[in-house]
């Protein structure tokens, strides 16, 4: 059976209304202990495990390493539709509103009590939106803005470091009002904020004295090189070229460190900041004697 840990909410998830055709449900909390309406996303990894191939349309989309899972009336009542099944969601973080375009097949669970009067969803026949989602095929989802949650970076727009390359959703997934592609320089300063290496006054300073530097970019780099692997040897070997490169006067000192930024920026923003702790880290223990004297940016 596939496993997935990659379930991720969307901002301020829980549900205030969702629209299907003519079917509409409003969702209102009326009781402190009511269950709340919420859309959740899991989204597939790599690491995730095959799922058996004898399982039922129903049992496979349960599941599903890529599926939304939509709980409505009060949360009693779910509708659970795998990714192959979606064609495209939008998403709008401004308006808290989501579109998903699908040919309109799912799975539905309601809330049952077992033998022991525990509450637990159940397959069901019994379609909660009356046959409504086979025929419209849109769900709209309108989020409950008045009681945010923490946003995950994935809604921000930035798709390529936040969910796993494996999953569908990078390509029928659209995030209408994203944040701007941040910049090496934003990345960088986002460090220098976020680190709980030192003060942030510690990290200004490197920031400002250290990262305008050819040779502590390609630092960024050397860094990540594991010191067993096969390739760190040729890595450093190439590095080592491009130091060297920057300190001929032919060399188009401007052009060079465009390059080095470039290919910076291919490496996810988290390995950014692990190099750059590491780089800092050693500043602090052993100062201005680790820094080499490089060409400026």
């Amino acid at each position: 059976m596939a496993t997935s840990m990659a379930e991720m909410f969307v901002p301020n998830s829980q549900i205030s209304r969702l629209q299907i055709g003519d079917f509409v449900s409003e969702e209102t909390r009326e009781e402190k202990d009511q269950k709340d309406a919420r859309i959740r996303f899991y989204f597939r990894n790599s690491a995730d495990t095959p799922s058996e191939l004898n399982l039922s349309a129903t049992e496979a989309a349960l599941v599903a390493p890529d599926r939304v899972s939509l709980s409505i009336k009060k949360g009693t009542k779910r509708i659970i539709i795998p990714a192959d099944h979606i064609f495209s969601i939008e998403f709008s973080r401004n308006e808290g509103r989501i579109l998903i375009d699908t040919d309109g097949w799912a799975v539905f669970e309601e809330l049952a009590a077992n033998s022991s009067h525990k509450q637990i969803f159940r397959v069901t026949d019994i379609d909660p939106t009356e046959g409504e989602l086979l025929r419209a095929k849109r769900v709209e989802v309108w989020l409950n803005l008045s009681m945010p949650l923490t946003e995950p970076k994935w809604t921000k727009g930035n798709l390529i470091d936040n969910i796993d390359k494996a999953s569908r959703f990078h390509h029928i997934l659209h995030i209408l009002d994203a944040d701007p592609c941040p910049t090496l320089q934003n990345i960088i300063e986002q460090w220098t904020r976020d680190s709980t290496l030192g003060f942030q006054s510690e990290r200004l300073l490197f920031q400002r004295s250290q990262l305008c530097k050819l040779g502590r970019l390609l630092d960024i780099f050397s860094n990540l090189l594991k010191p067993d692997s096969v390739l760190t040897a040729p890595m450093n070997g190439i590095l080592n070229i491009v130091r060297t490169m920057g300190t001929k006067s032919e060399i188009d000192q401007e052009e060079l460190l465009t390059k080095v930024k470039q290919a910076l920026f291919l490496i996810p923003e988290y390995l950014i900041s692990k190099s750059l702790d590491i780089m800092f880290k050693k500043e602090l223990d052993f100062g201005s004697e680790n820094i080499s004297n490089d060409s400026e940016i």
